[in-house]
């Protein structure tokens, strides 16, 4: 791989990380939710070393984590974790806790960790997006770097939620093991207490042992959003990404389309090739307490949602991946009318002089119904043409 200097490095940091504000139409009922499913706040459990523990607890209340290997020959129980869901993250080939040197960094530490992981388990390349740094020492230096392979990195000894828009995406803030001082809190259920009254991050770090103080069976019974941390950093960078477009809202429906601002690549990684159609946000669109919803369609098919009431208001919920590329939504109330094509006028009598071109006439296409019409014309004479011969 080849060599860059760090300001390169640096200025990818400006082009991934710095949108860090939602697009949207000024008066639009379309917003994307903070959390996934609407969810107050958000928990990532992680376990450091290539150690396996608290994976029968997540697995016991259907939660994925994340594990980082440190190290170049992965456990062969590391394929039973991506298997069981899990994401696997780089903690480098030899855990090194003090600063070294930019090449040191990528081409001992790094790279032998990220071919290691790629080559030892199930899990494939462009979705190792994850790291955490040992000991959770770092600096800015080290930081540059670290962003030409990953989106995010996580740190140690903070003992701190986490924002929902991360202002480091190369530090992280997460909460230590209690054996390692300086010592998180108590009783880890707290922290997910917090991260729920609060509506934050709360990252988690684990060793040896699952010392969790039942954090993580707690979780279930909160309004907490438990997901790896890879999984949370694409939300985040969907959500805060988004555009949309188009809205349009009458008796009938609520129309719209969206997109984000695509990612740019670094020398090492094409980032877009991280997500994949499974990487969906919330969408949630606040709709007249009195409507009944009939239908809601997903780039014109059929898709789930459900409606909830959050803080007095009525919202239907839409979980869908934000592309690069446009998608569009249309939700359909019930008792609003369908589409209904007219065509004024309604006939044509054309004349023309034997040997002459008659001159070009118009018709006029418009819905007279509700919703989304899309029409097409054609003609059964060799001599006769139209343009455009469709239209929405």
């Amino acid at each position: 791989m080849k060599k860059f200097p760090p300001m390169v490095s640096f200025l990818y940091v400006l082009s991934i990380f710095s949108f860090g504000v939602t697009v949207v139409n000024a008066q639009s009922a379309v917003t994307v939710s903070t959390w996934k499913d609407a969810h107050r706040g958000a928990l990532s459990v992680s376990v450091d070393d290539g150690y396996i523990s608290c994976s029968s607890q997540l697995t016991a209340n259907g939660f994925e984590g994340t594990y980082f290997y440190d190290g170049t020959s992965p456990y062969s129980s590391w394929g039973n974790l991506y298997n069981a869901g899990m994401e696997l993250g780089s903690h480098t080939a030899n855990h090194p806790c003090n600063a070294i040197d930019d090449n040191s960094l990528r081409y001992q530490e790094i790279e032998p960790n990220i071919d290691a992981i790629c080559a030892g388990t199930p899990q494939p390349c462009n979705y190792l997006i994850s790291m955490a740094w040992p000991c959770g020492y770092t600096n800015p230096m080290e930081e540059t770097v670290a962003l030409d392979y990953f989106l995010s990195a996580r740190g140690y000894n903070h003992n701190q939620l986490e924002e929902p828009t991360p202002s480091d995406f190369m530090n992280l803030k997460s909460f230590n093991s209690h054996v390692h001082k300086p010592y998180p809190p108590n009783d880890f259920k707290t922290i997910v207490d917090a991260a729920e009254q609060t509506g934050k991050w709360a990252i988690l770090v684990f060793h040896s042992t699952c010392d969790d103080d039942n954090a993580i069976s707690y979780a279930a019974s909160k309004d907490i959003w438990v997901a790896p941390i890879g999984r949370i950093i694409k939300y985040i960078l969907q959500r805060d990404g988004f555009i949309l477009e188009n809205y349009n809202e009458s008796s009938s429906g609520i129309g719209f389309t969206f997109n984000r601002l695509a990612l740019a690549s670094s020398p090492e990684f094409n980032f877009e090739s991280a997500f994949s159609l499974a990487d969906t946000v919330t969408l949630k669109v606040d709709i007249d307490d009195y409507q009944t919803i009939e239908s809601v369609r997903l780039n014109d098919k059929e898709c789930p949602y459900i409606v909830l009431g959050i803080s007095g208001n009525k919202f239907l919920l839409i979980n869908a991946p934000v592309l690069i590329t446009s998608q569009s939504v249309y939700i359909g109330y019930q008792g609003g009318q369908s589409p209904a094509i007219s065509v004024s006028p309604s006939s044509l009598q054309v004349n023309a002089v034997a040997g002459t071109n008659p001159a070009n006439e118009t018709i006029v296409v418009s819905n007279a119904g509700g919703g989304t019409l899309s029409y097409t014309i054609s003609d059964d004479a060799s001599w006769l043409s139209c343009s455009p011969v469709s239209g929405t």
